[in-house]
């Protein structure tokens, strides 16, 4: 291969200082087919293994902190739901369309991305229609910025960017953070295998191909490993966000080996502020601070319905 070998080859994996440096070696045991569990992520703190007198303890500050949290989120009842918005309401649905016109201008200098551009500007829309009613914004408005998709399309030009984007794969199982950078550092949902894992996940649902979905296995076996991250605990690149990835593989398969991780990683965030991770710049918000941390514990709580927030209906 001599001197046009690839930095890939050379940089297969990162070194052990620099995956310490960017996340804690994972302290949990993994998940033994052969031990009972229960199907209760509040009744056991994702472990199947019995508890010590600490862990009965920490089971139960994750039962109720969870519960707490799940109630304020969901609007358990009705007089709850006078006091906290728990849903986008029509005036959000006048705000979007009040921005149609300068997302969509040709003029425009907005990006197509989903965190700051068209894609997230049409999952707006979609999460509106979803959580009011499905003529809240109607079709044609929705259509606008996104278009039917034919199947054709489909495989003509998403399914080769797809395996494009597998080919780029390093042998740890970790993806690149950006096409220009070949080093395998970052295992963040926003840089590395736990954004790409959802990528292949939603590629095996539309293409009914089981290379997608091994690929996807592959990532979670490297986040079970460099994914409790020293940069923090929010969803973006912290550790809840990584857990996330867990509880799409769980949704993908039904094996119960990543409800356990993800309870695992909960268990992580249920110490948030311990670990002496980096604080975020945003230490409140949703995709880098608290918010995002509080919002994973509550959606292990329900793991066969929550999806990762403001990315996937």
């Amino acid at each position: 291969m001599g001197e046009s070998m690839s930095k890939r080859l050379k940089l297969v994996t990162g070194s052990e200082a620099e995956m310490e440096e960017r996340s804690f070696i994972n302290p949990f045991p993994d998940w033994d087919p052969s031990l009972s569990v229960s199907s209760d992520p509040a009744e056991h703190s994702g472990g199947n293994e019995p508890f010590d007198a600490d862990g009965k303890r920490r089971r139960a500050v994750l039962s109720v902190l969870i519960r707490l949290i799940d109630r304020l989120l969901h609007c358990s009842s009705q007089q709850e739901s006078d006091y906290i918005s728990c849903k986008p309401s029509s005036s959000t649905a006048l705000l979007l369309l009040q921005l149609q016109r300068s997302v969509l201008s040709p003029d425009s200098d907005v990006p197509d991305e989903l965190l700051y551009g068209r894609a997230g500007y049409l999952y707006a829309l979609l999460y509106v229609n979803k959580e009011i009613g499905p003529d809240t914004v109607d079709g044609d408005t929705i259509a606008k910025p996104s278009a039917k998709v034919h199947q054709d399309v489909l495989n003509e030009l998403v399914r080769p960017s797809v395996d494009y984007v597998r080919h780029k794969k390093f042998r740890s199982g970790n993806y690149p953070s950006s096409l220009s950078n070949e080093t395998d550092r970052l295992v963040h949902w926003c840089h590395g295998a736990p954004g790409v894992l959802h990528m292949l996940i939603m590629a095996h649902k539309v293409f009914r191909d089981e290379k997608y979905l091994r690929d996807a296995a592959e990532c979670g076996e490297l986040i079970w490993q460099r994914g409790l991250l020293r940069k923090g605990y929010g969803i973006c690149h912290g550790t809840a966000g990584n857990g996330y990835a867990f509880l799409s593989l769980y949704h993908a398969t039904q094996d119960k080996k990543y409800l356990y991780r993800a309870c695992k990683f909960a268990e992580w965030c249920l110490d948030y502020g311990t670990h002496g991770c980096r604080i975020p710049d945003r230490p409140y918000s949703l995709f880098e601070g608290m918010a995002g941390a509080i919002h994973y514990l509550s959606d292990v709580m329900q793991p066969e319905g929550p999806r990762f927030p403001a990315f996937e209906l």
